[in-house]
């Protein structure tokens, strides 16, 4: 599968869609559990720039800007703005099962070569994680509730980082030559 790129949004773009961020006060990582908070965000802006972006390249475009602190279109932070809660992550998997979501989530990422972002990005990933976990539990999540769980867990230090495999960046030969640019 190709890697897909972000949406690429003109300046004044970016800033319609960072003022609707700060103004709704909801941090990235939450819209995954928030699938009305993100379709809601996206009609906004969609409307207010005469643009036709789905909710999931609205949320790439801005898990992306998060993570490129070096970039000319920094992403902002919430501070004191943030949406202060403690139910965004559903408690739908009982704690016996948190386990078996642990090792589904691993073992598909290992077997696709995939890295902890790229569940959130590639649909086929959410199905199969959410039908294998059902099928291994009997217990029906939403592939982003599990990520939610999953990137809470890891974030706490629970959960491994899953890492793709060593390759050099695209276009090069080997490390050194990357190394050199």
């Amino acid at each position: 599968m190709p890697k897909r790129k972000s949406i690429a949004l003109t300046d004044d773009q970016h800033e319609t869609l960072a003022t609707l961020y700060v103004a709704k006060g909801i941090p990235v990582d939450r819209y995954e559990t928030r699938p009305s908070h993100l379709r809601n965000l996206t009609e906004n802006f969609n409307n207010l720039t005469e643009r036709s972006d789905t909710p999931e390249e609205i949320f790439r475009y801005m898990r992306t800007r998060r993570k490129d602190s070096k970039g000319r279109l920094r992403w902002p932070r919430l501070g004191k703005d943030i949406l202060r809660d403690d139910d965004y992550v559903p408690d739908t998997v009982p704690l016996e099962h948190i386990a078996t979501l642990i090792d589904t989530y691993v073992s598909i990422g290992r077997a696709h070569g995939k890295g902890n972002d790229s569940f959130s990005y590639d649909p086929e990933l959410k199905r199969e994680l959410a039908e294998t976990f059902r099928a291994k539990t009997g217990v029906a999540a939403s592939a982003e509730v599990l990520l939610a769980i999953l990137r809470d867990l890891r974030k706490a230090g629970l959960l491994e980082r899953l890492e793709l495999p060593d390759t050099p960046p695209p276009g090069f030969g080997d490390l050194d030559e990357a190394a050199g640019m």
